[in-house]
């Protein structure tokens, strides 16, 4: 299990040079790449828009959902699947706050908790029908929690530091651009560009490549998995481009720090923290 888990990750550490040569080139070419391809009124560009965001909750409420469900013999402490349960409820009104947000269709607070309330039942329906491995999906939920956290607060961080202006809020963009390189010390959202969010948080669906350890019944899925994610993740990317939101090098930074977290939750030394804190839960 240990080099079938581990084996394609290994194989994919080309990614690292690959992400630090792009960043090179767009040091020099992220303004004329923004002007070739921005485009905002394109439903590409909306697509990824809303959906990107609500991935990481999304994965984080069915996995805590099925890690309640798939509980049978009541092991956890009853104050912790309290935790549990309302982690997964807030995961579920993330989402639909997520959506309203970026798909603007200002919905009134009664309509948001249903929509909550619906994704929140898909996932109970998901847990139910899924048949986990228990001791895996312990495992598959730390590791996904931690990844989903820390990229968060990363990007956060870091983007309160550059404040590099975003591309459609310029009104001359030869002198308001800035290179990725050099932090502009800037605070608000239209000084949010680098490192992209959408790009970061929402590679969160790398996640995904990890269920059939957790999900016996998906292992028939793992090249399929691969596939959906390997195109996913730079369809995202290029949608943010487009929108004008994100230059290529914030693209890039966003999902080098995602794919450095994925690597980092992968390691055997995470893993056996995980099992640790597992057993004592």
């Amino acid at each position: 299990m240990k080099n079938n888990a581990m084996s394609p990750l290994r194989h994919a550490m080309w990614i690292f040079p690959l992400c630090a040569a792009a960043l090179a080139v767009f040091y020099f070419t992220d303004l004329s790449i923004a002007r070739m391809v921005y485009d905002p009124d394109t439903f590409f560009g909306w697509f990824f828009d809303v959906l990107a965001p609500s991935i990481a909750p999304v994965i984080g409420m069915v996995l805590i959902c099925c890690l309640r469900v798939s509980d049978t013999e009541r092991t956890t402490h009853p104050a912790l699947a309290v935790v549990e349960w309302v982690l997964a409820a807030a995961c579920a009104y993330l989402s639909a706050d997520q959506f309203d947000k970026y798909a603007e269709t200002n919905m009134p607070l009664w309509v948001m908790l249903v929509f909550a309330l619906g994704q929140f039942a898909a996932a109970m329906i998901i847990a139910l029908l899924a048949k986990p491995d228990r001791q895996a999906l312990q495992k598959l939920t730390l590791q996904a929690v931690c990844m989903i956290l820390v990229v968060f607060v990363s990007i956060v961080v870091i983007k309160g530091i550059w404040g590099r202006q975003r591309y459609f809020t310029m009104t001359d963009p030869l002198t308001q651009f800035t290179p990725w390189l050099f932090p502009q010390f800037r605070s608000g959202s239209m000084y949010a560009s680098f490192p992209s969010g959408h790009t970061g948080n929402g590679s969160a669906i790398l996640l995904l490549t990890l269920f059939p350890a957790a999900f016996p019944r998906m292992k028939k899925l793992q090249k399929l998995l691969y596939v959906f994610v390997g195109l996913w993740i730079p369809l995202m990317a290029f949608s943010r481009m487009v929108e004008g939101a994100h230059f290529a090098s914030d693209v890039t930074a966003g999902f080098m720090i995602a794919f450095a977290m994925f690597c980092v939750v992968n390691t055997e030394w995470f893993k056996k923290g995980t099992e640790k804190l597992a057993a004592k839960l």
